[in-house]
């Protein structure tokens, strides 16, 4: 199992929160693509810029999933 750094995981739970509001904003979407949600994910401050396509939650993720 991965430990992530305290800053990492502040982020992971920034973006679990977002993740949490949208899906009742928009209660006919069952599913996402994280590179759809970068814009609210900027807006936050959990990231600073979209870049190439959602690469930085896209590698988040990876990670995440490597750690399980």
């Amino acid at each position: 199992m991965i430990r992530f750094p305290d800053k990492k995981l502040h982020k992971i739970g920034r973006i679990d929160q977002v993740i949490k509001a949208y899906f009742p904003a928009h209660p006919a979407e069952k599913q996402v693509q994280a590179k759809k949600l970068m814009p609210l994910f900027i807006e936050q401050g959990i990231f600073y810029k979209y870049d190439k396509d959602g690469l930085q939650i896209c590698l988040l993720l990876r990670q995440m999933e490597k750690g399980k």
